[in-house]
């Protein structure tokens, strides 16, 4: 099982579909070993400045941590549609999507010396 992340360069985890229905308890989540259950959940992908959402996606989710993974036919499925910049799929609707910075709203943090950076590692 791989765990649910789309493609490296994208920054948005896996959201769980409002639509999922509950199910019995899975197999033990790899992160924090509660149990796992089967959902459908939805993701963002980020590909050369688009951003495509991709949702009914099969997937086993801890409902403790949220950490999702998706089996080897849908991390493939979306790895491919990923790859190919979605070409091969019609969309199901079209959205907007408001966009905020964080930039105004984080206070400004002093120059940490480069000797500070390296010494939790």
């Amino acid at each position: 099982m791989l765990p649910g992340r789309s493609c490296e360069d994208n920054p948005l985890p896996p959201q769980p579909d409002n639509n999922q229905q509950a199910v019995p308890a899975g197999p033990p989540c790899p992160r924090c070993e509660r149990p796992m259950q089967a959902a459908s959940v939805k993701t963002a992908i980020w590909r050369r400045k688009r951003l495509f959402v991709v949702e009914d996606i099969p997937a086993q989710v801890c409902a403790h941590c949220m950490e999702q993974f998706y089996d080897e036919a849908a991390a493939e499925t979306l790895r491919r549609l990923t790859e190919e910049g979605f070409a091969s799929v019609e969309p199901l609707r079209k959205m907007q999507v408001p966009v905020y910075s964080l930039a105004p709203l984080i206070p400004p943090q002093r120059e940490t010396p480069e000797e500070e950076l390296h010494e939790h590692y």
